[in-house]
């Protein structure tokens, strides 16, 4: 049975990426495979149509090795200044997905006629390289497993997270009446954000975590009154969807700051959120990011930038 995929290598071998996608198109419409959205992303023009290839892939077949290395390198061996697309033109036009980058599967470890004390060592060392990397892809992927883990080792319970979170100081209804009270007291069907680790952010050196449900992450910031600042967050997890209900910007008198600044996507598939703000206060600012299952959870990338 020939291989329709053959002429699509033998154009990207030859350098002639137009022609691949051309033999791509139709293949792409009437018969999808991760091998096929694979040969996409290796002839498509730009860094984030080739994301978007290798997410397909990879939805497709999450142990696809190829594929899982290649969005690995896009994302973990790219510059600090390229990991993610410049805040203030936020990508339009990417495509759009629900699967995420798995790491490469584990290799298979070929089993020895003798042994000898090393042996021993050898399947230890296995063992434990094993545990890592499925742990690493259970994290990347946003699986509750791997919460699970860090909760047990770290000793932290997670937030109760029923309702509308609100991020920074609570402020007082007009009235005085209903709402918060002067506890600064969430208002009846949400509850206070409580970051569970604070890190500094540096102007243009993206920092990257890994935010579990129920927990709450902070990043701060000096920025002068006046100053315009760009503040983004892409998550890489597929389970990651609405996150831009989950991140907020917050000023330095503790109130939230979103109504001052302009709100955007860095992606156009819920899994990212930007902020582009005019300081109205000089001093530390914060951003805050809370996990929640299905909305924003998983492996994330956050960068901070003055205009």
């Amino acid at each position: 049975m020939p291989d329709s995929l053959q002429p699509v290598r033998e154009a990207i071998r030859a350098g002639d990426k137009r022609r691949a996608r051309e033999l791509l198109r139709p293949l792409l419409v009437d018969d999808p495979t991760a091998d096929t959205w694979f040969l996409a992303a290796q002839a498509s023009p730009t860094r984030e149509q080739a994301i978007g290839c290798l997410k397909r892939a990879l939805a497709l077949d999450p142990a696809h090795e190829r594929a899982g290395r290649a969005l690995s390198r896009l994302f973990i061996s790219a510059p600090a200044d390229d990991m993610l697309p410049p805040l203030a033109a936020p990508v339009d036009n990417a495509p759009r997905t629900a699967s995420e980058a798995a790491l490469p599967p584990l290799k298979k470890v070929r089993s020895q006629r003798r042994r000898s004390p090393w042996t021993l060592v050898g399947l230890a060392g296995s063992l434990l390289l094993s545990l890592s990397l499925t742990y690493a892809v259970l994290t990347a992927l946003g699986s509750p497993i791997a919460a699970q883990v860090r909760a047990i080792l770290g000793g932290e319970a997670p937030q109760a997270s029923d309702g509308t979170p609100v991020f920074g100081q609570p402020r007082q209804p007009a009235s005085g009446v209903g709402g918060d009270d002067a506890s600064g007291s969430a208002p009846v069907g949400s509850f206070i954000v409580r970051p569970s680790k604070s890190v500094e952010l540096k102007r243009q050196q993206p920092v990257s975590d890994v935010l579990d449900a129920g927990f709450a992450h902070e990043y701060t910031f000096e920025a002068a009154r006046g100053e315009e600042i760009a503040v983004g967050v892409q998550f890489l997890s597929p389970t990651a969807q609405k996150v831009g209900a989950n991140v907020a910007i917050i000023g330095p008198d503790g109130y939230n700051a979103e109504s001052r600044c302009q709100r955007d996507q860095i992606l156009t598939d819920g899994s990212s959120v930007a902020f582009i703000c005019t300081a109205h206060q000089g001093g530390m600012w914060k951003l805050q990011l809370f996990g929640r299952d299905g909305e924003s959870t998983g492996v994330y990338v956050v960068t901070y930038e003055r205009m």
